[in-house]
């Protein structure tokens, strides 16, 4: 039986989270603690949507001790340890888009997604998502853009009922001038090198 390729976000996620492991040891410890409490880990059904949601808040949301996410750290970091290619997925991670979208259409494994805020529709192409969401249904997720174009969900999807989903829709257009943007910190690497 033939091993399936591992798709390259996959790949760039597993060097990210083992150079900041290494870097930073006791953060992810941290993060774990912090994240235990939070909805979304009381909300996990098992122990894969748990590990899923840890991923996603320790590698796109929680600030390390520099001020910066780890992926934001990474795509800081001066030296060649991660190549142009990493580098792309890498910017595509930290550019990433966490909303409530309405689900437009689903068909097989592609789902086109219009986000709730903005507008902007997104193509999602799944590999092993479950074949759970309805037209008119809305989700809370993370959107990650692939190289070649599309998007995928990256951490735990949420779903909403049409009605609950409008309702969410209407509070955030109505707070949406409350909502900061995300800020970027600047980040000065000093690297020093042992003789």
């Amino acid at each position: 039986m033939e091993k399936a390729k591992k798709q390259e976000e996959v790949i760039v996620i597993e060097k990210v989270f083992d150079f900041i492991t290494h870097t930073f040891p006791k953060d992810l410890k941290k993060a774990a603690k912090e994240f235990k409490k939070s909805v979304e880990a009381q909300a996990a059904n098992d122990e894969r949507d748990y590990t899923r949601g840890l991923m996603s808040y320790f590698l796109l949301e929680r600030k390390i001790n520099l001020g910066l996410t780890p992926m934001e750290l990474a795509q800081s970091f001066p030296l060649d340890f991660f190549t142009k290619q990493d580098r792309k997925i890498i910017n595509n991670f930290v550019d990433h888009t966490t909303s409530i979208f309405d689900v437009k259409r689903k068909n097989g494994k592609e789902i086109l997604l219009e986000d709730a805020v903005s507008g902007r529709r997104y193509l999602v192409k799944t590999i092993d998502f479950p074949d759970v969401l309805e037209n008119g249904e809305f989700v809370k997720a993370i959107l990650v853009k692939k190289l070649e174009g599309d998007y995928f969900f990256y951490g735990n999807v949420l779903t909403y009922a049409r009605a609950e989903g409008l309702k969410m829709k209407e509070y955030l257009l109505k707070n949406i001038g409350k909502i900061k943007k995300r800020q970027k910190p600047e980040i000065e690497w000093k690297i020093e090198y042992k003789k």
